[in-house]
């Protein structure tokens, strides 16, 4: 299982790795690389600019048949870490982060015609969002 995830998400990046278009966003992360150890691939993510970029490729990739998800809410803002918890200091990059992160799909029985579908629309969105600043 574990070799598998890893090759399916290594197939992942490398198809990502040419959309040149996901780097302007400092998007294209692999989890293991920012642990810097080896990982079991159980999920692959990029980072967008920011929640409306997110939201506009979420609905974007729904629309073509790829359900991608977040995740993480940062305690302090979660239901329980509001009524328990208390934050120190300032949010400087926390919730933004959080609002960045999106989880593509990864899972064991992925294909590579998924992964290869994924990655187009990604690499489509990103080519569309870029033609529209022009």
């Amino acid at each position: 299982i574990f070799f598998r995830r890893t090759v399916l998400s290594g197939h992942m990046y490398f198809l990502l790795c040419g959309a040149s278009i996901l780097h302007h966003t400092g998007g294209l992360h692999k989890l293991w690389d920012v642990l810097n150890c080896i990982h079991n691939a159980h999920m692959f993510y990029i980072k967008v600019r920011d929640i409306e970029e997110r939201t506009a490729l979420i609905v974007y990739l729904k629309e073509h048949g790829v359900q991608a998800v977040f995740h993480y809410i940062p305690l302090h803002s979660a239901p329980a870490g509001i009524q328990y918890g208390r934050f120190h200091g300032e949010d400087r990059f926390t919730t933004q982060e959080s609002n960045r992160l999106l989880r593509l799909p990864m899972y064991y029985g992925i294909t590579n015609k998924e992964i290869e579908t994924v990655t187009t629309c990604i690499k489509s969105f990103f080519q569309q969002e870029k033609q529209q600043e022009i």
